[in-house]
Order: structure tokens, then sequence, then C-alpha cells
């Protein structure tokens, strides 16, 4: 059986009007105010990213800066082999220039 104590606070705990007067107050007017221009609202900040920088932000790291340095030495690879083949079939030959003096040395011919 319950203490004498305890049934009182659970028959009184069901009435509205005691719950109020035993609740505490909060701050007035003069204290929120005061308490708003010395910390701000009582909001969170904007935490949201923009779609671009979470893009990017996937970028920054070993395995994309390998990935890009492969990009790069394939296109300066392939870029290369394209100046030589055109040097090879006579697309650019400097001696060939017009108006110039010098003539243009036997080709060899290519294997």
């Amino acid at each position: 059986m319950l203490s004498p104590a305890v049934n009182e606070k659970a028959s009184t705990a069901g009435s509205g009007a005691d719950m109020n007067a035993a609740a505490p107050t909060g701050p007035t007017s003069d204290e929120a105010r005061c308490r708003l221009e010395k910390f701000g609202p009582n909001a969170m900040p904007d935490a949201s990213v923009h779609t671009l920088h979470r893009a990017f932000e996937k970028f920054w790291a070993a395995v994309p800066w390998m990935l890009e340095a492969a990009i790069v030495l394939e296109l300066a690879h392939r870029i290369r082999k394209a100046a030589l083949a055109a040097l090879r079939n006579g697309a650019y030959d400097p001696l060939l220039q017009v108006g110039s003096c010098v003539t243009a040395a036997p080709r060899i011919a290519s294997r």
C-alpha cells in the first residue's frame, strides 16, 4: 500500500489548477530583451551546404587526385603522339615556310 504522501501527490497531479500554480514562470519581457541583445536570437545557424561545394568536396582526396593525375598524363601523351604524327606526315614543316630561303631536306620514308 502507498504512503499517504504519495497518495496525496497522485490525487493532486490530475488537477490542472494545482500544476499551473506550482510551475515556474519564464523570464520577463525585460529579461528576454536583455538576453536577446546579449546572446542573439534563439536559432540554429543555417548549416546547408551549396550543391557545387558538396560536389567539389568529393574530389578532395587521394584517390581522385590520382585519377586526375592519370587523366592529365594521358592527355599529355595523346597530344604528344598527335604532334609527332603531324610532324611525320608533313602537316607542319618549319623549313617549308612561305618566303623561306632554306630548302627542305629530302624526306626519309617512314616505316
